[in-house]
């Protein structure tokens, strides 16, 4: 996997891939991945993503570009299951869960070495900016730290030491394969802490799968309008 060097990238490497989820569909027929393409402002090949200022004060709002899955990655039974057992799972109005689905995959692994820690990014309390976020643990292989904490809203892009005990709605660490997690963006914040190698001489990793939900039809907020 290639290094994230968003931040500088001590110990982090991604793959991003992106579906088109068609809920109507068959099983087989219903997810449409997107191939990767060369981008003409970078002249990097992969997929986009990019981030809002506002959501990942780290990435700035740039345009990032990474090395998408490949085809067997895309057409790996598990991860389709996955897909659709999340979305089974997410809340949305049902007329605007019977429309196209954008979803994002990221492959996320952290590798400590020695006594240096991975850190994840952003490395703040923070929120996705898509509606709904889930995280699936793959692998955790000699790995310490690396907890997960879901905090409220108003502690987006702040250090976790900062927050107040009382706005940590939760603490948990993924320790098993296929553990996860569901956000909703709209309403918590949520951090992952460094991870450290349990023996500093052994291999370590904590490897996630981060999969998320975005109608391709916005949904419009019309509250407060008269």
């Amino acid at each position: 996997m290639p290094i994230d060097r968003t931040d500088g990238g001590a110990g982090r490497a991604r793959l991003y891939g992106r579906f088109h989820l068609h809920p109507w569909a068959e099983i087989g027929s219903d997810l449409h991945p997107e191939p990767a393409r060369h981008h003409e402002f970078n002249g990097q090949f992969g997929l986009e993503y990019t981030q809002p200022a506002a959501v990942n004060s780290v990435a700035g709002g740039k345009r990032r570009v990474f090395k998408t899955f490949d085809e067997q990655l895309y057409d790996n039974i598990l991860l389709r299951d996955l897909i659709r057992n999340l979305f089974r799972s997410v809340p949305f109005d049902p007329d605007v869960k019977a429309g196209i689905f954008v979803v994002g995959v990221h492959l996320i692994k952290l590798s400590p070495t020695g006594a240096c820690n991975a850190v994840a990014s952003p490395d703040l309390v923070h929120r996705d900016g898509e509606p709904f976020t889930a995280g699936i643990l793959i692998e955790r292989i000699n790995a310490k730290g690396g907890f997960n904490a879901i905090t409220h809203t108003r502690w987006h892009d702040h250090r976790f030491d900062d927050v107040a005990n009382k706005d940590v709605y939760d603490i948990f660490t993924l320790e098993t394969p296929l553990e996860g997690y569901i956000v909703a963006d709209s309403r918590v914040a949520h951090y992952v802490s460094p991870v450290a190698s349990a023996d500093p001489h052994l291999h370590s990793e904590r490897t996630i799968l981060l999969v998320d939900f975005t109608p391709s039809r916005p949904m419009i907020d019309m509250s407060g309008i008269a």
